[in-house]
């Protein structure tokens, strides 16, 4: 928890919490800590109903809503979006996984492209919005109805990294079904003290070696633009790591700044689909 603490100073919480995850996963009690949570959004509006999932992480706050409209209906979409007119306050800010064909109706509501992501099909986007540059008072109401709670299937490991019979760090993955395709690498730390800058490159080929191993056919890392991750973004690039998603104003701190949410990956198996990413921001 050292190392932990040294590297991800006011995010202790956080970091805690998901090795506290690890150890219920390894007794057998996944959801006493689950990383994700989904919700049923059923939507009503003129006799036409429709249900969707609605999920949130701890990591990135409660009020961050990622809604899953991929192989969705045209009608399901144009409900979905008449609904984020009148959203409810609880959600700060909406992200949205849509099939890149109905990208230009969320731009039009004020959306903006946030970026691909890797799920198999190759065809989906993400698109961003803050609720409150959505909100129409003058849309005519849509009845929202959120239930069916239940914890997300994830799985994680966390491991320490030992050189010459000292440990100088840590390192972890995680998986969930939200993406089916990627596995993550997670809460990874090494020591400045006790290790050269080399063990922090090997220490990302241990980890997508094991994200390798379990499958996956993309590896990717979350990070922010907070200047104290200034290092690790460029190792990231260094890496052959590259940006798929940003987000801006995604975390918020208690100083009141904002920050970007910022994703990095690259395809570890010869079968990824290498889907086009450039996608107009012209509703």
């Amino acid at each position: 928890m050292k190392i932990a603490a040294d590297n991800f100073s006011g995010e202790v919480g956080l970091v805690a919490r998901s090795y506290l995850w690890h150890f219920a996963s390894k007794v057998g009690l996944p959801q006493i800590t689950s990383m994700w949570a989904k919700w049923e959004v059923h939507i009503e509006e003129d006799g036409e109903a429709v249900k969707l999932d609605l999920l949130s992480s701890f990591v990135h706050g409660r009020d961050v809503a990622w809604i899953d409209l991929a192989a969705q209906s045209e009608a399901t979409i144009d409900l979905a979006v008449a609904a984020m007119r009148r959203w409810p306050r609880f959600h700060r800010l909406l992200v949205v996984r849509v099939e890149r064909g109905y990208a230009p109706q969320f731009l039009a509501a004020g959306f903006r492209v946030a970026g691909h992501l890797p799920d198999g099909q190759g065809q989906h986007i993400y698109l961003y919005a803050e609720r409150k540059r959505l909100i129409n008072p003058h849309q005519p109401p849509v009845r929202l109805r959120f239930s069916g709670r239940r914890s997300v299937s994830s799985d994680c490991e966390f491991s320490v990294v030992e050189c010459s019979g000292a440990i100088i760090g840590l390192t972890g993955i995680y998986e969930t079904e939200f993406w089916h395709d990627v596995t993550w690498g997670a809460w990874g730390a090494i020591d400045p003290a006790r290790a050269r800058r080399d063990a922090v490159f090997q220490t990302l080929r241990l980890t997508e070696d094991r994200a390798k191993r379990n499958g996956a056919r993309w590896f990717c890392l979350e990070t922010s633009d907070c200047e104290k991750y200034r290092h690790a973004r460029r190792i990231y690039e260094l890496y052959g790591l590259r940006p798929l998603l940003t987000i801006p104003n995604f975390y918020t701190g208690d100083d009141g700044k904002a920050e970007k949410f910022i994703v990095y990956g690259k395809p570890i198996s010869e079968d990824v689909v290498r889907a086009p990413t450039a996608v107009s921001e012209k509703a």
